[in-house]
């Protein structure tokens, strides 16, 4: 109840605070209210989650060659009750725009999995959102020339991803215990606090990508230096004295240099679309540099159907080689309604997601949607682990 009252408090906050300092004839003001349900489900347990939202943008022309955006979404989780998605400013000039604040900087042009995209984080505690990457303050320069764009990105402040809490129903279960050597006994086990890294110039985060319209293929190069948002964990083995042995968990952040590349291309009836990128960590012990690529098609079968079809992988010298499938398909059955089967396989693991959904739009600010997650595959697999988390939705969404 304290958390209701909470929530209906700081939506009224916001609205008060934001309205009076950037009204004027100029102001939008847009909102999307979502109330969710979810029913998830193991072989023992169901249980109910209900979560709503409340996702408020305020945008504003300042003059001919300025904008301001601000985009807040207000939550029932105790976790996050208020998160500012954009908070940015935007300056055009003859041929450079500009944008200063808290954004998503959105690279590559895959669908979905996009190997050239590292700037953002990405946020844990919703796995199977539309967009779970986190937003992060950068200044962010793109300049025009003929068909040319060269995009510049400084982020001056690491964010890592963020992780469930623990007891959270998206927790890892953190892998299995390292083997320890014949012979020896396992004496102590610790792992060391997870230390981010200080905020300076040199831990800053910078990139350029460079792309190109020619009239029959959109492509793009890029590159990226900064953190890798997850942290990895350094297995130090210490022998001790009668076969024993104590074992600590180093976990840290490292830098990476990512080399990237993607095209899209349009044909008679459908597009096809790729994406690479070549990532080396800067140190060599943490991983040896390998290849992560996308590539796929989509195309529209009927003036009712469209499907999405994605091959996707890693490969890294001396290691088994990750290869998937990712499949989308619509399928419209009315003008308001629509069907929809989303699919991801790994080859390698053979393990594999299924997600229904039924969507449909009862007015012109009011939809509703109905949909499942199923999971598949063995034990310590990807999307195996979490064959006892399927769960099933239902949406209700408002705009105004």
């Amino acid at each position: 109840m304290k958390r209701n009252i909470l929530f209906v408090v700081t939506v009224v906050l916001l609205i008060c605070l934001t309205v009076p300092v950037f009204a004027n004839n100029d102001m939008e003001i847009n909102g999307v209210l979502n109330s969710r349900f979810d029913l998830e489900f193991d072989s023992v347990n169901i249980d109910p989650f209900i979560n709503g939202t409340l996702e408020l943008t305020i945008a504003n022309e300042i003059a001919s060659d300025s904008f301001f955006k601000l985009e807040a979404e207000l939550s029932t989780q105790k976790e996050q009750i208020l998160r500012i998605k954009e908070a940015f400013l935007d300056f055009y000039f003859k041929s450079t725009d500009l944008r200063l604040g808290q954004q998503r900087i959105a690279w590559g042009k895959a669908d979905g999995i996009n190997p050239t995209d590292h700037f953002n984080p990405v946020d844990y505690t919703r796995p199977f959102a539309e967009e779970n990457r986190i937003e992060i303050p950068a200044l962010r320069l793109k300049h025009y020339r003929n068909d040319w764009i060269i995009d510049m990105v400084w982020a001056p402040f690491f964010i890592p991803s963020k992780f469930p809490e623990p007891g959270s129903r998206w927790l890892s279960n953190g892998g299995q215990m390292p083997s320890l050597p014949s012979g020896y006994e396992l004496n102590d086990f610790k792992v060391e606090p997870l230390i981010e890294p200080e905020f300076n110039l040199e831990n800053s985060e910078y990139g350029i990508r460079i792309s190109r319209w020619s009239g029959t293929i959109d492509a793009s190069m890029s590159y990226f230096h900064g953190w890798q948002k997850e942290p990895v964990s350094h297995i130090n083995m210490i022998p001790l004295n009668a076969g024993l042995m104590d074992l600590i968990i180093e976990p840290a952040y490292h830098i990476i240099d990512v080399i990237g590349g993607d095209f899209s291309k349009d044909f008679v009836d459908y597009v096809v679309r790729g994406e690479a990128a070549y990532i080396i960590p800067e140190e060599e012990h943490v991983r040896n540099p390998y290849l992560s690529y996308v590539i796929g098609f989509d195309t529209y079968i009927s003036d009712k159907s469209y499907i999405n079809i994605q091959l996707f992988g890693e490969k890294e010298s001396e290691k088994k080689n990750k290869l998937g499938l990712t499949v989308a398909y619509q399928y419209d059955l009315s003008d308001y309604s629509q069907m929809e089967i989303n699919g991801v396989y790994h080859f390698s693991d053979n393990d594999f997601l299924i997600n229904p959904k039924y969507s449909r739009e009862m007015s012109d600010d009011f939809s509703f949607s109905i949909g499942a997650y199923l999971f598949f595959g063995k034990e310590g697999t990807e999307l195996g682990q979490l064959s006892d988390k399927d769960f099933m939705f239902i949406e209700l969404k408002k705009t105004f």
